[in-house]
């Protein structure tokens, strides 16, 4: 396998400072489409190369983004194939590996020439920097450290760079490299460019956070859905209706200790609820007919992964009108969203900023919506959401309430009205009349 292609590149300012500052430790925080994964790669080519038979780790924290995100880029970049084992070796005998953060007890017996660390972010705080750190023993090798991050408060990263790091002789060991989105403009997309400008209007704190690369502690909020615009949605009253939209959603249980949750929505506005431990595939479809009938709702929008498939395929049988939702699937915009589940929480999140939402006062319900988090986000700007399963090694228990009620917003849209209404004579005994543009 060749590996003599050259990289000619026009590197950023900061990316030269990453790759080739003689200082042990670098870290690079910037925003979205700065190139740092790019920079990161070559700096481990690089290493590999300046030294025969090295050995380097590219360290992220969990397998689905190391095998998703940070093999493919290297892929992409070096044109260079990855083995099932999620190892290189290139000609002069160095090795590069990939590794995730439950394969860190098994880097303890090995020396390394450099490690470096992609969304050094994720990360809750500095063990995994200081194991790597003390495995850098190989000789003859640069023994640095290579770390590329998002901003996220004052974390980990943040004190290290206030505080910094020396050796006994009292000399720094480490340099902070900073860019913010605009550092790059001239290599990205005007599309994108233009997006940014939505978000800096909808989502400011984002904006600055992941454009702007603001540490600002109150910017690093990964909050989708404000907790204020959720206490504002709890028993919010419909407006103005001219066509009434209805819809079951339903989030199938798949352990133990979750729970079958069905909601009856109309216009974004929650009607009832039912909530069940885990039942069999026959019997979650007959709750759900029974729920349905209840509110003489024909449309349903079943989370149609594990067990969801088989409720699914269940409800067709009895020719029931599903609306299969896998949260895994592409989004409608593969550039702004890693995933469906991404899209439907961003669109749950502008119709609470909206006001077009209304809640039954449910602390459950209410606590699950503002928990869930964005995953750490991507350097292309596109969104990804926290999983189900990461949520519940974080709280302990699954957002069951809080995925139903989103893929109803969500999946509203693509039913049928089932009748128009006047919404003046509709609403007229309860509210008394107020000008809105709305009703003009």
């Amino acid at each position: 396998m060749s590996t003599e292609n050259d990289f000619r590149v026009e590197l950023k300012p900061y990316q030269q400072k990453f790759i080739f500052s003689d200082n042990k430790f670098k870290f690079l925080k910037a925003g979205w489409g700065t190139g740092k994964s790019f920079a990161l790669i070559m700096a481990a080519v690089r290493e590999s190369k300046m030294y025969p038979e090295n050995l380097g780790i590219i360290f992220r924290k969990e397998l689905v983004d190391l095998q998703d995100s940070t093999i493919k880029d290297f892929e992409k970049y070096t044109q260079l194939k990855v083995s099932s084992h999620r190892d290189i070796m290139l000609d002069n005998k160095s090795k590069i590996l990939f590794r995730h953060i439950e394969e860190l007890n098994n880097i303890q017996n090995i020396n390394l020439g450099w490690f470096g660390i992609e969304q050094a972010e994720e990360l809750d705080s500095d063990d995994q920097f200081m194991t790597l750190f003390g495995r850098l023993r190989r000789t003859p090798s640069s023994m640095k450290g290579y770390l590329i991050s998002n901003a996220k408060g004052h974390n980990w990263i943040w004190n290290i760079r206030q505080k910094g790091l020396y050796d006994k002789n009292n000399v720094r060991l480490d340099s902070h490299i900073v860019a913010n989105t605009f550092d790059n403009e001239c290599n990205l997309e005007q599309e994108f460019l233009d997006s940014l400008y939505v978000l800096e209007k909808a989502k400011p704190k984002l904006y600055n956070r992941m454009v702007l690369n603001s540490d600002d502690e109150d910017d690093c909020s990964d909050q989708i859905i404000p907790e204020s615009d959720i206490r504002k949605a709890v028993a919010r009253k419909p407006w103005y209706i001219t066509e009434v939209k209805k819809i079951v959603a339903m989030d199938v249980a798949r352990y133990g200790d979750d729970k079958t949750v069905l909601y009856a929505l109309q216009n974004n506005l929650w009607i009832d609820e039912e909530t069940y431990e885990l039942k069999n595939t026959m019997e979650t479809s007959g709750y759900a007919m029974r729920f349905m009938a209840k509110h003489d709702i024909k449309d349903i929008v079943v989370d149609g992964c594990g067990l969801g498939a088989g409720v699914v395929d269940r409800l067709r049988e009895q020719s029931v009108n599903v609306i299969e939702c896998n949260s895994a699937a592409q989004a409608s915009d593969p550039k702004r969203w890693r995933n469906l589940r991404a899209e439907m929480w961003e669109h749950a999140a502008d119709l609470f900023r909206e006001g077009k939402v209304s809640l039954p006062d449910d602390p459950e319900l209410i606590n699950e919506l503002s928990l869930v988090r964005y995953k750490t986000i991507e350097s292309n700007g596109r969104l990804q959401v926290e999983s189900k399963e990461d949520i519940k090694k974080r709280l302990g228990s699954s957002p069951d309430k809080a995925d139903a009620f989103v893929m109803g917003l969500w999946a509203i849209d693509k039913t049928e009205s089932v009748e128009v209404k006047d919404a003046w004579a509709t609403n007229r005994k309860k509210f008394a009349y107020q000008w809105s543009s709305e009703t003009c």
